[in-house]
């Protein structure tokens, strides 16, 4: 971007009006939190070039990847150094330490994330004597064991396969 202020002003009004969404939302001087999103949901529409529309099922995390991506260069001047960049990605990304064991070679990489993907238990065949269906209930904890290193994940290819053990290095601050 070699004009980051004609930049910053596209997005500003994408990010004034998230940051008055958000005070609207959490403020305590309301009694009821009530806020109209029409104007934020049109300008995600003309800022994400038609992408995201209201009533068109997008994917979520699509979605959010999109927007804290338009905050941060927003509010930045779009350089990695910058310290603001740093001190905002500090506060939204986190590392993880991936190991992986494939043909008898241990490899470890260490990278950053914005979001983390977890394995959720399938839904229920059969409903239950109300008709309904079971939702079953799992503990926070038992689905983020995938991540302190000590449960391997096999991941089978039509090539080869291998394990891979997941650490959290670093939260998102």
């Amino acid at each position: 971007f070699d004009n980051t202020s004609s930049y910053l002003n596209k997005n500003m009004k994408l990010i004034q009006l998230f940051a008055m969404a958000m005070k609207k939302i959490w403020s305590s001087n309301n009694f009821k939190s009530v806020f109209a999103p029409q104007e934020l949901v049109q300008e995600i529409v003309v800022a994400s070039k038609n992408k995201f529309l209201p009533g068109v099922r997008s994917e979520c995390c699509e979605f959010l990847t999109w927007l804290l991506q338009q905050i941060v260069r927003g509010l930045t001047s779009g350089k990695k150094n910058d310290k603001l960049n740093q001190s905002i990605l500090k506060c939204l990304q986190g590392q993880i330490e991936v190991t992986s064991n494939q043909n008898d070679s241990i490899n470890k990489t260490i990278t950053s994330f914005n979001y983390l993907s977890l394995d959720i238990p399938p839904c229920p065949l059969f409903k239950d004597s109300q008709g309904g269906l079971i939702v079953p209930q799992i503990p926070l904890f038992e689905i983020l064991k995938k991540f302190d290193s000590k449960i391997d994940s096999k991941t089978d290819n039509e090539i080869d396969s291998y394990k891979k053990k997941y650490r959290i290095l670093q939260l998102p601050q």
